[in-house]
């Protein structure tokens, strides 16, 4: 199909000459996405805020393939997993010593970085990925049933006026 020059609408790049939005998106990610912060995009009309938003959320979801991998690499290396979750769910702070075997894998894969003297987990978008992993696994568990099923009843008790 012949591109041409779009004045109206949405652009896609298969149909329309378009600027490249690599970088941009690029950024955006890294300045905000990234440190999960929230932002507008406030720009006149035509100026390409749907385009742009759309290209964001097709880059994003790119790292869909990351997140996978990262979760069959926590399924390979236990000692990993366990130590991601005493990072996130604990708030344990571990000295960072890349000789021992799960941090050196936390690099090699990205997960870690170091940050005065202790490991962390390398950016804002993994920790949340991880966070939400573990708690999705968390749900499907006995105890997490449980304690739905203690909710429920304490709300009940409560609105009854027994507790």
């Amino acid at each position: 199909m012949k591109r041409r020059f779009n004045i109206t609408g949405l652009c896609t790049p298969q149909r329309h000459y378009m600027v490249r939005l690599d970088e941009r998106l690029e950024k955006i990610k890294e300045d905000l996405v990234d440190y999960g912060s929230y932002f507008v995009i406030n720009k006149g009309r035509q100026y390409g805020k749907t385009t742009t938003l759309r290209a964001l959320r097709d880059y994003l979801k790119e790292g869909t393939l990351l997140f996978e991998s990262m979760a069959k690499q926590l399924d390979t290396y236990k000692e990993l997993r366990d130590m991601i979750e005493d990072i996130i769910y604990r708030g344990r702070r571990i000295t960072f010593s890349p000789e021992q075997k799960s941090i050196n894998l936390g690099i090699m894969f990205g997960f870690f970085k170091e940050t005065d003297g202790h490991v962390t987990i390398a950016n804002r978008m993994f920790e949340m990925c991880l966070l939400n992993l573990f708690m999705a696994e968390e749900s499907r568990s006995d105890v997490y049933a449980r304690g739905e099923s203690d909710r429920v009843w304490i709300i009940t008790a409560r609105t009854r006026g027994i507790c």
